[in-house]
């Protein structure tokens, strides 16, 4: 039974990732939209000013930062639950260090911050 709520632990996080890291994809799509009106109403010789002016304030830079936040929480989240289900599973930090890609320190850390993944 711990193994199929580790597994759950591990689906959920990874679910969240990547809903929240197509939600960043789409804010860059916009963000990159803005970034080539904002050169073509430049090289048509509009001013900066009233480009600023006609742009919405959280358009783009501001609509990738929050996605990018939200990406960074899940991202932290995922790990957290990835290394739960590692060490449940009997994997010592060295293991999971290694394959992860991770430094030891790193692995520790997210493993003392693991009560029961949500």
């Amino acid at each position: 039974m711990a193994r199929r709520s580790e597994h759950e632990g591990v689906i959920k996080a990874a679910q969240e990732m990547l809903e929240a890291n197509q939600t960043y994809q789409t804010a860059l799509v916009t963000n990159a939209k803005l970034l080539r009106e904002l050169i073509e109403r430049l090289e048509d010789g509009e001013g900066v000013v009233e480009i600023v002016r006609d742009t919405p304030g959280n358009a783009g830079r501001g609509g990738a930062r929050s996605a990018e936040e939200v990406l960074e929480g899940a991202r932290i989240r995922f790990r957290v639950a990835l290394v739960f289900a590692c060490k449940a599973g009997g994997m010592s930090t060295k293991e999971i260090a290694t394959n992860m890609g991770y430094s030891r320190q790193l692995v520790e850390r997210y493993a003392s911050t693991v009560r029961t993944p949500n």
